[in-house]
């Protein structure tokens, strides 16, 4: 071994300071974390879009079915900051137009869950626009179109997308379309029992899997989440969660969330191979969620929403711990808001949350930034990492473990990473 590496009592005694004065080695600030929020949407004198929310990339989506006119505003990110693209117009006879919207890959999805098709018949339709290059233009009014299908209301209640599949929940069934082209054909449809059974009261799709809130009406005990899956061809029911009291889920494409109104608290449920489960400390927003709340999911994070307590709150998985902490708190106070939270979407770094009453949204984001102490990429400082740079590349003179980059490994890495390592993470 050469003459300038340093055994373990050496190491010991280099980082004797950093245990010391740390009382619990897994409370490092993270690496990700949730900025303050940057932006409070105010829209343009006459429009006040804004109950209804959703985002991708550089798209933000608000929207407000109370309005007769300019329902939906489209935003787009220049320069760091949303700007005001375009308005969508109310279609024809769309009554309660964008009760729900959604957008996935570049196309937007707006639910009227109200719409005429015929005269006299409110059963709904739901409206796909994609961008030309120059302005979002509709491409495709999706109506009832199910065969024997009885005509019982709110087509649109609940929507979702992936650049394949489109699940259309209505008062008592859920509808699955398959994108052709830039068209969407109806694929099947199944039902449950109108005033009682509302299998599609919030739907969420990825990939091949579709999540549905089968709330029952007269009996919030028998609500269960039920999992479909698509094998190509058609949908079947692979799965039913019995559960109670479920009003929304999200879906991620490995957990799920799911609001549980008579326990006000978010439910999370993981994939073990054969079925699902809840999460070890699965129940999380106690004292959070409240009537008009959401939960959107995409690990590690979980965004509890309540319009009742006026406030969001960002949660991140901890692997170590296997629990969830609160790495954010969004108080609409703050915004001079007083009922923040009634919907809220997320896609990558961007969280966009409504507020019922103003109808102002709020704009935060999450960003990563480099810890080049966390070798285990678990995104905090830990013991583990101490042990990972010693032994696993110090010793084994992998050049990586040249921490002050003057081409040798010696006793200034290893000063060099504790330093880093005591310093932590970088904060939010």
């Amino acid at each position: 071994m050469k003459s300038f590496k340093l055994n373990f009592f050496v190491l010991y005694l280099a980082i004797s300071p950093v245990l010391l004065i740390s009382t619990n080695l897994y409370a490092q600030t993270e690496s990700c974390g949730v900025h303050e929020p940057q932006q409070l949407i105010v829209t343009p004198s006459g429009a006040k879009p804004g109950r209804v929310v959703a985002v991708e990339n550089d798209i933000a989506i608000v929207a407000d079915s109370f309005l007769w006119d300019k329902q939906v505003s489209i935003y787009r990110i220049i320069d760091g900051h949303w700007t005001l693209e375009q308005y969508l117009p109310n279609p024809p006879s769309a009554i309660n137009f964008a009760n729900a919207v959604c957008i996935n890959s570049g196309r937007i999805f707006v639910a009227a869950k109200s719409a005429q098709n015929e005269p006299g018949i409110n059963e709904g339709a739901v409206f796909v626009y994609e961008h030309n290059g120059t302005e979002w233009g509709l491409t495709q009014r999706v109506n009832l179109t199910a065969p024997s299908t009885p005509l019982l209301g709110e087509f649109g209640q609940a929507i979702d997308a992936t650049d394949e599949h489109l699940v259309v929940g209505s008062r008592a069934h859920v509808f699955f379309y398959k994108r052709n082209g830039d068209q969407w054909d109806y694929v099947q449809s199944f039902g449950g029992t109108a005033g009682i059974h509302w299998p599609g009261s919030s739907v969420a799709v990825h990939g091949n899997t579709a999540v549905l809130a089968k709330h029952h009406n007269s009996s919030p005990s028998e609500t269960t989440i039920d999992i479909w899956t698509n094998n190509g061809s058609a949908w079947t029911l692979s799965e039913q969660i019995p559960t109670n009291s479920i009003e929304y889920v999200d879906y991620d494409g490995t957990y799920i969330v799911a609001h549980n109104s008579n326990r006000n608290a978010a439910l999370i449920y993981n994939w073990t191979g054969a079925v699902w489960r809840l999460r070890p400390t699965p129940q999380i927003g106690w004292g959070i969620m409240g009537n008009q709340s959401q939960a959107v999911l995409q690990y590690p994070y979980v965004i509890l929403a309540s319009a009742e307590n006026n406030e969001a709150v960002v949660y991140k998985h901890d692997d170590n711990q296997f629990n969830w902490e609160v790495v954010r708190r969004i108080p609409g106070t703050d915004f001079n808001l007083t009922e923040l939270g009634s919907s809220v979407g997320m896609h990558n770094n961007t969280i966009i949350i409504a507020d019922e009453l103003r109808n102002a949204p709020v704009i935060t984001t999450i960003q990563c930034l480099p810890c080049p102490t966390d070798l285990n990429q678990n995104s905090i400082a830990d013991l583990e990492d101490i042990f990972i740079f010693y032994f696993s590349l110090f010793l084994k003179e992998d050049p990586s473990a040249d921490f002050n980059s003057d081409g040798d490994l010696d006793f200034f890495d290893i000063s060099t990473f504790l330093a880093a390592y005591s310093a932590g993470c970088p904060s939010f």
